[in-house]
């Protein structure tokens, strides 16, 4: 099965309203053990308003154990003379001393075909951790997410965050054990379109 371990994004623009977008993938090779696959996405007029880029596992769905990975065996595009940003494989920091700012239960929308928890859930709630008024006058401007562990059905999710400046780390830890599951990094800016 393949499992998401990296995810980095840099926001640059915002969509118009109704505008047509354009969402480009690819896979640019590999880098150990990890698949390394690139993302962009344009605007009709051609302006990137999101560059990303992803570490991906192949793992064992019985034992766990990472799989090696073969190109020419797989039917994905490949391109790696196509590079959207560079992919940095080390762990997002680690919190030291974050406050406890928001709890979630996973519910069973939350989760994927593995029966864990989607890895676009957990930047969801990042986010809706923040207080309404924080996300109207700021936006992210990149965000890097480390994924450590899986979160399952009835898990409660507790968030844990440590901001200096612009740039904010959060913790997500399973409650009942401590486990941490997953840390984001977000780097923010203003709003250009809040008033």
């Amino acid at each position: 099965m393949w499992v998401l371990i990296k995810f980095q994004m840099q926001l640059k623009g915002q969509p118009k309203w109704h505008e047509q977008l354009t969402i480009e993938t690819w896979g640019k090779g590999i880098e150990r053990l990890y698949a390394l696959r690139d993302f962009r996405v344009t605007a009709r007029s051609g302006e990137t308003l999101v560059s990303a880029t992803s570490s991906w596992l192949i793992l064992n769905k019985d034992t766990g154990r990472p799989q090696r990975f073969n190109i020419e065996a797989d039917g994905f595009p490949w391109q790696p003379q196509k590079e959207e940003m560079e992919t940095n494989l080390e762990k997002v920091a680690e919190v030291r001393e974050g406050k406890h700012v928001a709890t979630f239960r996973v519910h069973f929308s939350d989760i994927d075909a593995n029966r864990h928890v989607g890895s676009a859930k957990y930047m969801q709630w990042v986010m809706d951790s923040h207080p309404p008024d924080l996300l109207e006058r700021t936006v992210p401007q990149a965000i890097e997410l480390s994924y450590l562990t899986e979160a399952v059905l009835n898990d409660e999710v507790r968030i844990f965050s440590n901001q200096a400046d612009d740039k904010e780390l959060c913790s997500l830890r399973r409650a009942k054990d401590d486990k941490e599951l997953c840390r984001a990094q977000i780097k923010w800016g203003r709003n250009v379109l809040a008033q």
